[in-house]
């Protein structure tokens, strides 16, 4: 979470990253071809505002490249929901979804991917690395 929600975090820059606050950092091992999955609530605010990751991967191997050293490509298909619960003094808490995506990431090897979305006038990035 960054500390104002003006600051340009679309690429990971480790000056501005130094300014931002960590609020989770999971690990998840899995094989090629079978899902993982990252289901992960943080409060803020004093509680009074939940926010809610669901990251769901499957790595996948690609064809083989030329030689007999080389690697071949990995791939992750993935779907992402991030959403927020609100609780309000009076009524029944709000909820919002704030970024629902899916498809398959490539170079993840190369370097991590980001996410950046906002909740509740708050910004959020989150960085998805994949290692062999």
């Amino acid at each position: 979470m960054y500390p104002r929600n003006d600051m340009d975090v679309r690429e990971p820059d480790p000056e501005v990253d130094a300014k931002a606050k960590i609020l989770s950092q999971p690990v998840v091992t899995t094989i090629y071809a079978m899902n993982a999955n990252i289901d992960q609530s943080v409060r803020l605010d004093g509680g009074k505002l939940e926010v809610a990751i669901e990251l769901a991967g499957t790595p996948r191997l690609g064809e083989k490249g030329r030689g007999k050293l080389a690697m071949p490509p990995l791939s992750l298909e993935q779907e992402l929901t991030v959403s927020s619960r609100e609780i309000r003094w009076l009524g029944e808490p709000v909820e919002h979804v704030h970024l629902h995506t899916r498809g398959t990431l490539t170079d993840l090897e190369d370097r991590p991917y980001r996410w950046v979305f906002e909740v509740a006038g708050k910004l959020f990035a989150l960085d998805l690395e994949l290692q062999r």
